[in-house]
């Protein structure tokens, strides 16, 4: 009886948690082990894509390699057969070069309901985590525009999520998925590809997700999120960050197909997006460029809590004629609603061609559309830079245009610089469902510099405040008295990383301090340096100053006595920093953003070469005031010429020591 209820007793312990080993083939004892004896992972009974490997608590390796696909078909199926519990993770890695998920083209269509990707989960319930080790990649080989080669133009997506809440996709690629030919005709991958797809199915949604530190290129749409109105199928508690999205039409795009649809507390920051969406333009002008994309669009649909803050959105605006830039953020609610939309900490900027034929960048910020209803929005310590823009086109390119109905508006803090053409505006009004004093009320401390126009009512056709060198004279000539009555028009003062450059820069304590909203990632710059609170002043724009520096670099081995050459290291502190040495004497320099302007660009050890030598270093990164110069000296040994009628004592203790002359 006895040994019974233990028996009982061990079939009720929980499974203990695995690592299984797959390979592109079978290898060793071909029992999962290890990457020596790893199963196949097309194995139908060990497979990585089996039930029997999809336990919670089971952490799957996909061992360095590359493992290919069918054409149209799937590498990864998420599809456990039992929820809950522990998470799963899929650990596309073993240490070196990590694993690459190929075909002709993964899956299908995910805009239309498709089924298969390089990596597709069935709707669940348990926890996901995708960790790419920063090595992994998922791509297609040959799905692009005819013009280019590529045999197949196929819809196609890296990664499809479908009704799967709790996942995590980390530090992987995914590129290639269609590989688009700059001012073509070929609109086959248009609205048809996505790097990474996340939406709902069956009674789910992606509510609880997050996807950071992944390089996402070459597809139609960078990041797509979908909510739905069905049981369940309302989004809610959603991260994106720092990721890095380029050549596509639209980075980041939240959106429905439904009425009565509704997102919440979804979070876009610390990304860095374009400048390559041009690569999307094609000859019919398919593509309206976006580098967040936020829709509530049907009737009922609703999107609160959004935040966008701490992002790098940059564009090459005019190289490619036929562009249509709708928006670097183009926050759309046509027949929907959006409440509390947070922006801040932004640097928005054009880094392309001045000008070029029907090329136009409508704004940095659209916001509303249509019969649109949008409450509580804040724009702040943001920076937007059209760096000198001249749209040949005719249109109106403008800071922010606004339409529909939007209460609640706080646009503090921003710098706001480079619209010289004629035709360009700081703000736009685009629809009469507010006058133009009741969409933008709330603007304040706010710094222009090289702009045209104030502010341009589409609906009437009327430059409401004409460009004045003395924007106090140019506020009383405007009809709405406060309309940002410490707003300055002068030169920032920022580096090319928008950092300002001295104490002496206009940014400089120019601005409000906003701490009383209670935003504790606004209480911090885009760098994560601390902004004075409860009281003090705030510089306008995304940085402090002073602005944060770059920890002085460690030469080792440090100053010391040295006969022959010996090899030097030098390390810093802060993550990511570019260091610049010479071995000269001479002091090295760099730019302020990452790049050495006099002397070596550090890459790994090195000799210092026969002493006496001095090594000098300094750190520089983007967004960082350049770190101060450090040194270290290395001397030659003194060489002490002998004393023939000299005795060394050594009395106790040894190392008291007494020089004696002898005659």
């Amino acid at each position: 009886m006895r040994r019974l209820i233990f028996l009982i007793a061990l079939a009720c312990l929980p499974a203990k948690a695995a690592t299984i080993y797959f390979a592109p083939t079978s290898a060793g004892s071909n029992n999962g082990t290890s990457c020596a004896n790893a199963y196949a992972w097309t194995d139908g009974t060990h497979g990585v894509n089996t039930t029997a490997s999809q336990v919670p608590g089971n952490t799957l390796v996909m061992c360095d390699g590359t493992y290919t696909g069918s054409a149209g078909g799937s590498g990864i199926i998420i599809n456990p057969s039992t929820s809950g519990g522990s998470p799963i993770t899929f650990q596309l890695y073993s240490g070196g070069s990590g694993a690459t998920l190929q075909a002709p083209y993964w899956g299908n269509d995910p805009i239309n309901v498709g089924t298969a990707a390089g990596i597709y989960c069935t709707p669940h319930n348990n926890t996901i985590v995708i960790d790419g080790g920063g090595v992994a990649v998922i791509k297609n080989t040959a799905n692009g525009s005819p013009g280019l080669g590529y045999a197949n133009q196929q819809g196609s997506a890296g990664m499809v999520f479908n009704g799967c809440p709790n996942v995590e996709v980390k530090n992987l690629t995914v590129t290639n998925i269609y590989v688009h030919q700059a001012g073509s005709s070929d609109t086959a991958g248009t609205n048809t590809t996505q790097c990474i797809s996340m939406g709902s199915g069956g009674t789910l949604s992606a509510s609880g997700s997050s996807v950071h530190g992944n390089t996402l290129n070459n597809c139609w749409v960078g990041m797509g999120i979908g909510y739905d109105s069905g049981s369940g199928q309302n989004l809610t508690s959603i991260a994106i960050y720092n990721n890095n999205i380029n050549v596509n039409c639209h980075s980041i795009v939240i959106a429905t197909g439904s009425n009565n649809a509704s997102a919440s507390n979804v979070s876009f920051y610390g990304n860095t997006l374009g400048p390559d969406y041009n690569t999307w333009v094609d000859s019919g002008q398919g593509c309206h460029q976006d580098g967040i994309f936020p829709q509530a669009s049907l009737p009922s649909d609703s999107i609160s809590n959004l935040y966008i803050y701490n992002n790098d959105i940059s564009a090459s605006t005019c190289p490619a004629a036929g562009g249509n830039f709708t928006g670097y953020m183009n926050i759309t609610a046509l027949n929907g609603s959006m409440t509390n939309i947070q922006i801040f900490n932004n640097v928005l900027h054009n880094t392309g061609g001045s000008s070029a034929s029907a090329c136009q960048l409508q704004g940095f910020i659209t916001l509303g559309g249509g019969s649109s209803i949008i409450s509580t929005v804040l724009i702040a310590n943001n920076v937007f830079d059209l760096n000198g823009l001249v749209d040949t086109s005719g249109a109106t390119n403008s800071f922010l245009i606004e339409s529909g109905k939007i209460s609640g508006q706080t646009v503090k803090n921003n710098v706001i610089e480079g619209f010289t053409n004629s035709g360009n505006g700081t703000y736009r009004l685009t629809s009469n469902v507010n006058t133009f004093a009741q969409a933008f009320t709330g603007i304040d401390y706010n710094l222009y510099y090289l702009f045209a126009k104030m502010a341009h009512d589409d609906i009437n056709g009327q430059d409401l405040t004409s460009f004045n060198p003395d924007w106090q004279d140019a506020h009383a000539t405007n009809a709405f008295p406060g309309y940002d009555g410490h707003g300055l028009n002068t030169a920032p003062g920022l580096n090319s990383s928008y950092v300002p450059t001295s104490s002496g820069s206009a940014v400089v304590g120019a601005g409000t301090n906003l701490c009383s909203l209670g935003i504790t990632a606004l209480n911090s710059d885009k760098s994560g340096a601390t902004r004075p609170c409860p009281s003090g002043a705030w510089s306008i724009g995304a940085f402090n100053y002073p602005s944060p520096q770059v920890a002085t670099p460690l030469i080792t081995p440090g100053n010391s006595t040295q006969s022959t050459s010996v090899t030097v290291t030098i390390t810093d502190s802060t993550v990511g920093a570019t260091l610049c040495y010479t071995t000269d004497g001479s002091t090295p320099t760099a730019n302020g953003a990452g790049t050495c302007t006099h002397g070596t660009t550090y890459s790994g050890a090195f000799s210092s070469g026969t002493p006496p030598k001095t090594i000098q270093a300094i750190g520089s990164i983007s967004g960082s005031a350049d770190s101060g110069v450090t040194s270290a000296v290395y001397t030659l040994p003194v060489v002490v010429s002998p004393c023939s009628k000299c005795l060394v004592q050594a009395p106790e203790p040894p190392t008291n020591l007494r020089v004696v002359a002898v005659n």
